[in-house]
């Protein structure tokens, strides 16, 4: 007889739980139901219009490795329950322009539309915006507890596009990426960086090492699908 985890069997246990409130009409569990799609709403907003049609089916395949990354993807998404319970995350790297994002917000879509799992989206950006407002004690604490809590949280290229984190911001993120680590939360993170060594000079050591941990890691090595002619 097979074993299942106790979080992977509360997390199968949310999901009949949406399930049930839109074939009941249960008002306690319409409103559960009604709160993932409000999550849902946000995250579409936060990935941003460029993003909202992401799908697996949209993504241009031209390359063996990418149809490998897009299989081990879609096989995530069918398990999404236990492997998120598991706290499996994902790390894809390599140059601008290969996808990366498309391909963790196609997933997302997945994980939502097969399973009702709703994660966070937080673009590094928005994080480094984040992180000055935290030196000037004027921080979002709602928008940041949402990320240390979210099921699945997907970060969009923390890395700055000049130089590295400071000091500061990589102490920051640190605790972002421990906190979700300490509590088994999956991390889906996007890198511009061609080598582990520039992630961990730009983002620290310490948080690439937790990333990298019980996670899917993949570098998208092809050339980027705005590249033009001979431009």
């Amino acid at each position: 007889m097979e074993i299942v985890p106790y979080a992977a069997r509360v997390m199968a246990a949310r999901v009949r739980s949406n399930e049930r409130a839109m074939v009941d009409g249960d008002s306690d569990l319409l409103s559960g139901y009604a709160f993932q799609q409000s999550k849902r709403v946000d995250f579409v907003e936060d990935c941003g219009k460029k993003f909202e049609d992401c799908s697996f089916d949209n993504y241009s395949v031209s390359t063996d490795k990418q149809a490998e990354l897009l299989s081990k993807l879609r096989a995530y998404a069918d398990d999404a329950p236990a492997r998120i319970a598991d706290g499996v995350g994902i790390v894809l790297t390599g140059p601008k322009g290969t996808g990366k994002d498309h391909l963790l917000v196609a997933l997302a879509r997945e994980c939502w539309k097969l399973h009702g799992i709703v994660g966070n989206f937080a673009s590094g950006v928005d994080l480094q915006k984040e992180f000055r407002n935290v030196a000037f004690a004027d921080h979002d604490e709602g928008w940041i507890r949402k990320l240390f809590t979210a099921d699945f949280l997907l970060l969009s290229d923390p890395i700055p596009p000049a130089g590295g984190l400071s000091e500061f911001q990589q102490s920051e993120f640190y605790a972002l990426v421990d906190g979700r680590y300490r509590r088994g939360l999956p991390t889906w993170i996007t890198m511009n960086a061609a080598k582990v060594a520039e992630a961990e000079q730009k983002l620290g050591p310490a948080s690439v090492d937790r990333l990298t941990e019980n996670s899917l890691v993949y570098a998208c090595n092809w050339a980027s699908y705005r590249k033009r002619g001979d431009w």
